[in-house]
């Protein structure tokens, strides 16, 4: 064990830096579209310029194969009304949405919430023709009720308004997208980070003219210019921004991208835009910069929805909705999410069962010993299944950190001391 740096640094061989460092190189582009920030709006934006002739350069500061907040994987495709099966109007999606402090409530950019709920469904089909899978094909869920026989898609969470579809596929969605850009001629800029908006004659404000940016290479240290007839900033929504401990940052598992740090913002204030929604900063989710830690062990109201979850004597933990315990499978699954029910609760997401509410007050009392597992030798076939290979196999936050972990062949624990004995290897779902 080292006690500290010193003892390490002399064991440690000592590492040269793998890149040439050229801190005087100055490299100059120039193209139709400049977008800043290669996450998925950053490389859609990319595909359809590019798809309809347009020179497009995009800078991210790390890999566009894996950038981005849905470069690890994504398990759900959200508010996709215009899937044929969809009972949720894109009215009553974004109203939903306006509704619920979760979600922002008056915060909620309802235009956007619009625009997607219009456009999901067709953008979906879209990724399906750069290759990514997005069907049960094979039947495997045939039969299942989250099942669509006609389109062969799964849905989750709400069986019968259907607006979320599960995304098998999800973790190809960034390569693939890399891969269409690529086909389409869009010109690389990677692990640099822009740090500027360049204006027209340096003019700020009102009547300015953004005419291109400049950036710094992460590995290098080169300097970049690109001059570019339009600009398109997608570097994300700032994290953390309001968190000063480290103890307490560490303790947080972000929903977002660690690297959104606000510097697209930063730009575009310094260049003279107007932006709007600063102060929701994520309003509703857990304080902001956090998000659960539990997607590891099983998040009840998301990826795992709605797994059985136990306590660390196997004690079943119920789930209510409507002030009942809900012990009906199919209730799970009724205006559960998105539901265009009306929302007050601060954290209500519709009609989704949750755990009870006064569940802290319960650990306090003894009722419920932590830690708590997602045990999901209680669930259906089909759905532990679905939930396995599907959300748990897909989501990023999930995908490496437990199903590609447990399918590597470590040891997987059912999840409680009723279940002590560890099994190798759950069952694999492509």
């Amino acid at each position: 064990m080292y006690k500290n740096i010193t003892d390490l640094q002399n064991v440690a061989p000592a590492m040269e830096w793998p890149y040439p460092v050229n801190y005087g190189k100055e490299n100059r582009y120039e193209t139709d579209i400049l977008i800043i920030g290669g996450g998925l709006a950053g490389a859609a934006a990319a595909i359809e310029a590019a798809g309809r002739g347009a020179r497009v350069a995009l800078v991210d500061k790390g890999p566009v194969n894996y950038s981005g907040s849905g470069g690890s994987g994504v398990d759900h495709w959200h508010e996709a009304c215009g899937a044929p099966f969809c009972t949720v109007t894109p009215e009553e999606a974004t109203q939903y949405f306006l509704n619920t402090p979760y979600w922002g409530g008056k915060f909620t950019m309802a235009h956007q919430r619009y625009m997607s709920a219009v456009e999901s469904y067709d953008a979906l089909l879209e990724l399906e023709k750069m290759g990514c899978p997005i069907r049960d094909e094979a039947g495997e869920f045939e039969g299942a009720a989250f099942r669509d026989p006609e389109t062969k898609l799964t849905v989750a969470y709400d069986y019968k308004q259907a607006g979320v579809i599960r995304l098998k596929g999800g973790a190809l969605m960034k390569p693939l997208m890399k891969k269409e850009c690529e086909r389409l001629g869009v010109q690389f800029f990677e692990h640099i980070s822009a740090t500027s908006l360049l204006t027209k004659d340096g003019k700020t404000g009102k009547g300015a003219t953004v005419i291109g940016a400049t950036g710094v290479s992460l590995r290098t240290g080169e300097f970049y210019i690109w001059k570019a007839k339009a600009v398109l900033v997608a570097t994300g929504i700032p994290q953390g921004l309001w968190v000063h401990s480290t103890e307490i940052n560490g303790g947080g598992s972000k929903h977002w991208d660690s690297n959104c740090v606000g510097e697209g913002q930063a730009m575009m204030a310094k260049a003279g835009a107007e932006l709007t929604l600063m102060e929701s900063n994520n309003t509703g989710i857990a304080g902001g910069p956090f998000r659960w830690p539990a997607y590891g062990v099983g998040d009840w109201s998301n990826t795992w929805y709605p797994c059985p979850i136990v306590d660390a004597n196997g004690k079943k933990i119920p789930y209510i909705k409507n002030g009942k315990e809900v012990t009906e499978w199919e209730d799970f699954f009724d205006k559960a999410w998105p539901s265009p029910m009306k929302s007050t609760g601060a954290n209500d997401r519709g009609g989704m069962a949750q755990l009870p509410s006064n569940l802290p007050e319960l650990i306090k009392q003894g009722v419920y010993e932590l830690p708590f597992y997602a045990d999901m030798t209680q669930m259906d076939p089909q759905e532990r299944r679905a939930l396995w290979g599907l959300m748990i196999g897909n989501e990023g936050r999930t995908n490496y950190p437990v199903y590609k972990q447990k399918e590597t062949g470590e040891f997987f624990r059912i999840g409680c001391k009723n279940h002590p004995d560890p099994v190798k290897k759950p069952p694999v779902v492509d």
